[in-house]
Formats: C-alpha cells, structure tokens, sequence
C-alpha cells in the first residue's frame, strides 16, 4: 500500500498529461464524437477536482466527484456504441426537470407569477419529454448501462461511491469520527485514500485512451502515443507501488 501523498503525486502526473492532451486537441463538430470530448474534458475537470481535495484532506469528499467521473465515462462509451444515446440523454434531462417542475408546483405557498412561470417551464419540457418518449426513450438507471459500455468493473466500486455521496452513516462517520470525539476533516486512511483515487486513476486513463480516435491533435501523428505511453508509464509505476499484479 502507497501513502496518500504518493497516490496524489501519481494522479498529478496523470493529470500533467491529461492537460497536455487538452492543450493539443481540437474537438470535432460532429455527434457522437463532440458530446464525447464534452465528456472526456468534464471526466478531466472532476478528476482534478478530486484530486484537489484529496490535497486538502479531504478525500472522501473528492469521491463524490469520481463518482461523477464513471457516470460520464459511461454516457461516453454509450456513445460510441449507440447513436441514439444522445437521445437517450437528453430523455433523462427532461425527465429531471419535469419531476422538478411537477414538484414544485404542488407547493401550495408559491407566489402567483412564479406558479405562471414554472408551468410554461414544465409545458415546453414536456412536449420535448413526450416527444422523446413516442420515439421509444424510456427512463433508464446510468447503472443499467455499466456492463453495456464494457465498464462492468466499475459496479462495485460505483456503489461505495454512492454511499459517499449521499452523506449516509456510514460516511459521515468516517469523515466526523475522531478517537476521541466528532472532528473536522478527520484524517482519512490511506487504504481508503486508495480505494477512491485509484478508481479516479482508472477512470481517467480509461476515459483518455480513445482519445486519439475521436479528437484531432496539431502536433506530429505520433503525439498522442507518446504521451499516452507517458501516462501509462505512471500509471503502471503506481500499480508497481501498491503491489498490483
């Protein structure tokens, strides 16, 4: 087992890397592939977000955003298999905030004119909603399409995310819950430090390694699989480190 420093040294260089490749790339302008650099660079964003908290103790914390980081890299493989998963997506869009909507109008304290305004809202949702839904879009869980998107590996690890995230007992004891009394970012054990960032160190390098086929890259051909390469370099010196086989 790594300590926690040495884990976030890691996932720092994986990020170095990561926004080099942003640096160099252009995005294409056609569906799927744009919606999936969209989701690569959001895996980016919540993969620094976490590591920025990990640096500031608090790790368990920066899980909430790896689970983020699986939910998108399954939206992007989803859409390398499906053409009709952006359809899909903007059906669950819909369906939030239509349920949103709905909720808030059974709010019988609600002022007259912001009543008016959130039943034009939920009216133009739903006519997008129904309109999705006669072209056969149902309702689906993101955990419905782990084992469709080749992430099956993902499942397990998934839930402890979501336990993390939703401020369950569990969790909160293991962020408030001193040796002697409730604390203040309490410190989080290495084994469970690992247990989220590696998961984030997956994530990423999963999320990066089409890349090259989807996006376009300014330098010479061979720049993406040089620093891949680099990236799998740390990756597999962090594997080494754990004793990963």
């Amino acid at each position: 087992m790594t300590d926690s420093n040495s884990l976030l040294d890691h996932a720092e260089a994986i990020l170095t890397s990561v926004k080099e490749l942003i640096g160099k790339m252009r995005a294409p302008l056609s569906i799927p592939e744009r919606p999936r650099v969209a989701l690569f660079l959001t895996i980016a964003e919540q993969f620094e977000s976490a590591i920025r908290l990990g640096r500031a103790g608090m790790g368990t914390h920066g899980a909430v955003h790896v689970r983020s980081m699986l939910e998108a890299l399954v939206s992007m493989n989803m859409l390398a298999m499906r053409l009709d998963y952006v359809d899909q997506m903007r059906f669950e869009k819909f369906k939030g905030e239509k349920k949103l909507y709905e909720s808030l109008l059974k709010n019988h304290d609600l002022p007259d004119d912001q009543k008016t305004a959130l039943q034009a809202r939920l009216t133009q949702c739903k006519a997008s909603y129904d309109a999705l839904f006669a072209k056969g879009i149902r309702p689906k869980k993101i955990t419905d399409d782990f084992s469709s998107a080749g992430l099956a590996e993902f499942i397990a690890p998934y839930t402890i995310l979501c336990s993390l995230s939703h401020n369950d007992l569990v969790a909160l004891a293991t962020r408030h819950q001193g040796e002697t009394g409730m604390t203040y970012k309490a410190v989080v054990a290495d084994n469970f430090m690992q247990s989220i960032y590696s998961v984030a160190m997956t994530a990423m390098m999963t999320a990066a390694k089409p890349l090259g086929e989807i996006a376009r890259f300014n330098a010479d051909g061979h720049f993406f699989e040089h620093l891949f390469q680099g990236m799998n370099q740390v990756w597999g010196s962090y594997l080494q480190s754990v004793g990963a086989k």
